[in-house]
């Protein structure tokens, strides 16, 4: 598992379903960033989906790439240079075949489908790679670009604190979920803060529940 990077899901519009990091060790700023790069790359490489490709090196780690259903998706793991061919097409099989079973009727009825729908696919990948998996939504990028700016303009603690209360409040139950399992280790460093207020601490463990 160790030479396995992180794995998306992608439509034929370029569209990333599903995003989860299978390296518990891997930057999360770097991934969101990649992901961003892999889905335009795709969007543009029509032949991707002809099963023309079958791998693409992007620095230290190679993409592996394997489509499904006559192109509608296509499963994308990167991997360490060294790892096994064999195990990752293995995987990838696994992931689509998996994949297509759960929501093969969706994507035939869907012209442009809608990542939240792949949620609970999660679950499906941590049985698949036998180990908890993270899971990367487009607000993992929103939030960190929110924690730059209270950086470079300088926020007081209780301005950020305030400003990510607010973004958590505003996301769907199930996304906060997900944000959080990443996420938990920085709202953990303003949770265990001495001088926030007692109002501001209520308010965090309401975003927590």
């Amino acid at each position: 598992m160790s030479d396995l990077d992180t794995i998306w899901i992608i439509d034929s519009n370029g569209l990333s379903l599903v995003q989860q990091v299978l390296d518990p060790n891997s930057n999360l700023s770097d991934r969101t960033m990649f992901s961003g790069f892999i889905s335009a790359l795709l969007t543009f490489s029509d032949s991707v989906f002809d099963d023309q490709f079958e791998f693409l090196q992007m620095g230290k780690l190679f993409v592996h790439i394997l489509s499904f259903m006559n192109g509608k998706f296509l499963v994308a793991i990167a991997a360490k240079k060294d790892s096994s061919k064999e195990f990752v097409h293995q995987k990838l099989v696994e992931v689509g075949e998996a994949f297509e079973a759960e929501y093969s009727e969706y994507l035939k009825n869907q012209t442009i489908c809608i990542a939240d729908e792949f949620i609970p696919f999660t679950d499906t990948l941590d049985k698949i790679f036998g180990t908890k998996t993270l899971q990367i939504i487009p607000e993992h990028e929103e939030f960190l670009n929110l924690l730059k700016r209270a950086e470079e303009d300088q926020y007081t603690e209780e301005l950020t604190v305030e400003v990510i209360i607010d973004f958590f409040k505003q996301l769907p139950k199930n996304k906060r979920k997900v944000l959080l399992q990443t996420t938990l280790p920085i709202i953990s460093m303003f949770t265990e803060s001495d001088t926030l207020s007692v109002e501001l601490m209520q308010k965090f463990q309401e975003i927590l529940i």
